[in-house]
């Protein structure tokens, strides 16, 4: 058990639920009904290309190597949200790539999967939620890097896991293969054993669908440090975080 008794504001209704919710870690026996879970929500996405979805051999390879999954449950034991972290170690999947981090230190890399909510549900801070226990379990287990990516045509995504401390370091096709090219994805990435709070630079705004011209940012060496939901757009920085 990680949470029991977890009381949440419904933010589009603005009253206190006293939830009969708790959390904990989804057992290799309750796949099914991750999996159940994920297709219900892929169903009923307009843009399939935000979402790509794990298979069963994805969790199970992951469990062989420290992976977890973070699940949020009603009283009555219906999982309703989770958020699926991987370990990838010396693969070749390992984001570390992407931001040319030393392969030395490949081994202290977490990368935060996907994260699913009922429709039922939403509103209520569960992505946020199941992201500080991922934060959580990645430093007591002695792990230093987290590495997402996020469709920029999902912006309630994006701004959850920016809201965490993770900024954009990279904007590129990713997941692809010999039949497919693979879906646009922001690279984003926190280094836990550092911190952003002395660090005032000055920012670029541009909007989130402007993609060529964050690229062309990103490639003189900027980081995306803050999503703007009136604005839609991201905050651009030159600074070591």
């Amino acid at each position: 058990m990680i949470a029991e008794n977890i009381s949440l504001v419904n933010k589009h209704s603005k009253t206190k639920k006293n939830m009969d919710f708790y959390a904990k870690y989804v057992e290799i026996s309750e796949l099914d009904n991750v999996l159940a879970l994920q297709d219900y929500i892929y169903e009923r996405i307009q843009n399939k290309e935000i979402f790509v979805r794990d298979t069963m051999e994805d969790f199970l390879e992951a469990f062989e190597n420290n992976g977890r999954i973070f699940g949020i449950y009603t009283n009555e034991g219906r999982l309703i949200a989770y958020r699926f972290i991987a370990v990838p170690g010396e693969s070749e999947k390992n984001m570390g790539n992407d931001v040319y981090l030393p392969h030395r230190e490949f081994h202290k890399v977490v990368h935060l999967e996907t994260t699913v909510v009922h429709p039922d549900f939403r509103g209520m801070g569960l992505q946020r939620l199941t992201l500080d226990y991922a934060i959580k379990w990645t430093i007591a287990n002695g792990y230093r890097y987290l590495f997402c990516t996020v469709s920029p045509y999902n912006p309630v995504s994006l701004s959850n896991i920016m809201s965490g401390g993770l900024k954009i370091k990279d904007l590129k096709m990713k997941y692809g293969d010999d039949e497919h090219p693979g879906y646009l994805r922001y690279v984003l990435f926190r280094d836990l054993s550092i911190s952003c709070s002395e660090c005032w630079p000055t920012f670029t705004m541009l909007p989130v669908l402007d993609i060529e011209g964050q690229q062309r940012l990103i490639e003189k060496g900027y980081t995306g440090h803050h999503y703007l939901k009136t604005s839609q757009s991201i905050a651009y920085a030159k600074c070591i975080c």
